[in-house]
């Protein structure tokens, strides 16, 4: 009785994990990425994730790798704010203890990162937690991890990595097709802007990530919302 019970625990914590994971990801298309140096004011990336989000991104990561650990907690917590005030989804790149000690929404893990297995152990409450995948060995064991969602790309050539290798639009199909049966949610990333963007919708990508067509932008809000315009249409 005493391992059913267990067993009957750990099955409820599971369904109560993933259904507020769904909940979060379900309304997510426009997916920003924001990058910090350590030469970045925080005062620019605050100012630059609301304007975002006050023009149609639905969900926001920080990118912070040159931070020290204690700015960068300082800057996560700040950015987690921000987003939970507006009603964006919030999520810290690499990084599980910066995301739990912010309360942020989720965190994004690279291939090099601590697997999903070992974040859910550390995190004590609900964390959607998202996985790159570059080929469909990496899906597949991304799948396998339990992740709830994971980042197809890169879709085309981008600034942000320019030396990683393109997965293009082949994999970024095939991988559409393998995730719709698993309940994993899905963002294309990879040198995606307004003129590219028709390409993903009609193969059936739902969700897009995008970071320099926005900070290499003269009008991040414009071409914010031109992006989240140009998503919404697709459902028409």
């Amino acid at each position: 009785m005493e391992k059913i019970r267990f067993e009957v625990y750990a099955l409820e914590k599971k369904c109560v994990l993933y259904a507020c994971s769904k909940h979060q990801l379900e309304s997510v298309r426009l997916y920003v990425l924001i990058n910090a140096t350590a030469q970045t004011d925080e005062h620019k990336v605050l100012d630059l994730a609301k304007t975002c989000i006050d023009n149609g991104a639905d969900c926001l990561q920080l990118r912070a790798k040159e931070f020290c650990d204690s700015s960068l907690l300082d800057l996560a917590r700040k950015f987690t704010a921000l987003c939970k005030e507006a009603g964006a989804v919030s999520i810290i790149n690499d990084r599980a203890d910066i995301a739990i000690l912010s309360d942020a929404d989720g965190v994004h893990l690279g291939q090099n990162e601590i697997g999903v297995s070992c974040v859910r152990q550390l995190a004590k409450r609900p964390l959607i937690i998202g996985v790159s995948t570059h080929t469909l060995d990496e899906l597949s064991a991304a799948i396998d991890s339990g992740c709830d969602y994971v980042g197809i790309g890169p879709a085309f050539a981008s600034p942000t990595k320019p030396k990683l290798n393109l997965a293009g639009i082949g994999y970024i199909r095939q991988a559409l097709a393998v995730l719709e049966q698993t309940g994993i949610f899905h963002v294309a990333i990879g040198g995606i802007h307004s003129q590219n963007i028709p390409v993903l919708l009609d193969i059936g990508v739902r969700a897009v990530a995008v970071s320099s067509a926005l900070t290499h932008s003269g009008n991040p809000a414009e071409s914010c919302n031109t992006l989240k315009n140009t998503l919404l249409n697709s459902e028409q």
